[in-house]
């Protein structure tokens, strides 16, 4: 029983890495929040049990740290997607035990298109389409931490979205009343 606790609550600090990511304002500051959150829940998975969430997150935390370098002519290759994409494929088919272990990879492929863009609205967008494939993961998994990381998530990019990218500068709506009151 104790050991389930520590595994839950290794799975609840990596939640707090991950749903920390959507609040940062760069590409660079979301991705190596993320890197930290891969591999505590590297770590999650190894303690359940799961194969496929252990590999998926050390590859997921290994991306992050070659995103984290974008603006490098090395880092900047699209290559690096196809590569951790094809790694991410392998991975999921000579690790799942049911089928449910490829929701996990195909969020992973995902993840790795948005977190390798360098518009942050893009990568909250690409989170909404991720984020449920691995709830659901987690679900079937009995994972605690990752469940509770991926309604975080979906809350904290929602938030991230509102007051990020849909937040109108004061600025504009003055010169909106303004151009309203001339007409």
């Amino acid at each position: 029983m104790w050991f389930q606790i520590f595994a839950q609550t290794v799975g609840v600090l990596g939640m707090v890495a991950f749903a920390s990511s959507y609040q940062m304002k760069t590409q660079r500051s979301i991705v190596l929040f993320q890197l930290a959150g891969g591999a505590i829940f590297a770590a999650h998975y190894w303690l359940l049990g799961s194969l496929t969430g252990l590999f998926l997150n050390v590859i997921g935390a290994v991306r992050c740290a070659v995103y984290s370098q974008r603006g490098k002519k090395w880092a900047d290759n699209i290559i690096w997607v196809f590569l951790f994409g094809l790694i991410i494929v392998t991975v999921a088919f000579l690790t799942h035990k049911t089928y449910w272990d490829f929701l996990p990879a195909g969020a992973m492929l995902l993840s790795g298109v948005s977190l390798y863009l360098t518009n942050v609205k893009a990568i909250r967008l690409l989170t909404l389409v991720n984020s449920p494939m691995w709830l659901i993961y987690a679900i079937v998994q009995r994972s605690l931490g990752s469940f509770l990381n991926e309604v975080f998530t979906l809350t904290s990019v929602v938030v991230a979205m509102i007051r990020l990218d849909f937040k109108r500068k004061k600025s504009d709506r003055d010169s909106e009343v303004t151009a309203g009151k001339i007409s």
